[in-house]
């Protein structure tokens, strides 16, 4: 990977834009304290993308995957020259530092600019880029971990994590980078022109030490995804494919209580393609904390399995699977868990109380398609195939609202839309890879997937 970010320049406007508004979110006391900024902080993310809360909830910070639009990149400006006395020179920085969630091999990278002298300057709006990055902007070896990634001195943070040292880029450094220079600002990167999921990863902090001064930046994103408006207007122009592997759609919604066995709620989705292989497997539909629903796949007889704590809390075999086609309807009433599949109660199964109270979900969060939930027993995988119009309703669905479930495609439309429904999420409808009820109560993202993933009728 070579670096290509900000190789033709800016406008020098729009860099002493930048710089006034680093100023105002840059004061003598903060600077050399602990703070926190927020994903909300135009001044900091500036010209690229912001980052966002983690989908998964697994880690605070800046969440960021890079989509298929080319020019999609980050530059998260957090630090800027204020300082009067001392001056901060290039010589007086000494390292900056990132921690960072990291689930691709794509790396982000540090880059200095110092502010232009007038003669010998690299461009007009800086006197010298040093870009520091490690070996070949790869940190593949670290998916799955948190790491420090740094340049320079070995940061007194987190001393436990990991160490990833960024050196020196020749290549994309320019300019006299002498010491005495003056610092203009610091940023943290990432290139342009890279397939998507290139880059994904969390930066939980960030920091820089100047003069012998470390100074620590946490970094917060609120709950929730960035996500476009949702429209008011029910569409069916898309789905979303997944694969199977490693595809899980996310969905977040505070208030929501969907896949709480002691609460009542009744989650809908509709079957867009399904696999063909019946290896009596244990796909998984919806799965939230240590609850998983699955469906075996097994030839005519697709039983259902709901897990909690890694035991079984019902099961029940069915004889019938979902097609391209079917609508698949769980209803849980706090004791009992019914599937209906196309119009038909397949399953009215009493909970085991004690694995059922044993069980925990991620309030306000649930995935669909996500395997790997652990159990004591078997090996639950993700879904494989085409879903769209997922219904999320605290409540559990009585025998007037499930034959209207079924009558008609479009929720939006039926009679207990507005008072009974949570959201309704008519998948693939929004822009890669958000996702958006629309109620405007629950929103998601795609993860792991491809643009391609939204799949155009």
């Amino acid at each position: 990977m070579a670096w290509q970010n900000i190789q033709n320049g800016e406008a020098l406007s729009s860099v002493r834009s930048k710089l006034n508004t680093l100023g105002a979110s840059f004061n003598p006391d903060a600077f050399e304290s602990q703070r926190t900024i927020l994903s909300t902080n135009a001044q900091v993310y500036a010209d690229g993308t912001a980052g966002i809360a983690d989908p998964l909830l697994t880690t605070a910070g800046w969440y960021y995957k890079n989509s298929s639009d080319i020019t999609d990149k980050i530059n998260w400006y957090y630090v800027g020259n204020i300082q009067a006395d001392p001056d901060m020179t290039a010589d007086s920085v000494s390292n900056q530092f990132a921690i960072v969630d990291v689930r691709a091999g794509g790396s982000p990278y540090f880059v200095v600019y110092t502010a232009p002298e007038g003669a010998g300057d690299a461009a007009a709006w800086f006197r010298s880029r040093t870009v520091y990055a490690p070996v070949n902007y790869d940190i593949s070896a670290y998916v799955g971990q948190t790491v420090m990634l740094y340049w320079g001195d070995d940061p007194q943070e987190a001393p436990g994590l990991p160490r990833v040292e960024c050196v020196r880029d020749s290549f994309s450094s320019v300019g006299p980078e002498a010491g005495a220079e003056r610092v203009l600002f610091a940023n943290i990167s990432t290139s342009t022109s890279y397939p998507a999921g290139t880059y994904e990863f969390v930066v939980e902090k960030l920091g820089t030490t100047v003069a012998s001064v470390e100074q620590l930046s946490s970094l917060s994103a609120f709950s929730g995804v960035a996500a476009e408006t949702p429209s008011v207007d029910y569409s069916d122009t898309h789905y979303i494919e997944l694969d199977g592997v490693n595809d899980q759609i996310t969905v977040l919604g505070s208030g929501m209580d969907a896949l709480d066995y002691t609460s009542t709620w009744s989650v809908g989705i509709e079957i867009e393609s399904v696999s063909a292989v019946n290896d009596s497997s244990y796909t998984t539909l919806f799965a939230s904390g240590d609850v998983a629903i699955t469906l075996r796949k097994g030839g005519s007889n697709w039983g259902i399995y709901c897990f909690g704590n890694g035991n079984s809390v019902c099961q029940a075999n069915t004889w019938y699977a979902p097609s391209a086609g079917s609508k698949i309807l769980i209803v849980c009433t706090g004791t009992k868990i019914e599937y209906w599949l196309d119009g038909v109660r397949r399953a009215n199964m009493s909970m085991n109380t004690t694995h059922r109270n044993a069980a925990t979900v991620d309030p306000g969060t649930f995935h669909v398609g996500k395997g790997g939930t652990p159990t004591l027993y078997y090996t639950l995988n993700g879904w494989f195939g085409g879903l769209n119009n997922l219904m999320i309703s605290n409540d559990a669905f009585g025998s007037n609202q499930v034959a209207e479930y079924f009558g008609t495609q479009d929720v939006s439309t039926h009679s207990y839309y507005s008072g009974d429904v949570y959201d309704f999420i008519p998948l693939g409808e929004q822009t890669y890879p958000s996702i958006a009820g629309l109620k405007g109560d629950a929103t998601g993202i795609l993860v792991n997937g491809t643009v391609d993933d939204f799949v155009e009728r």
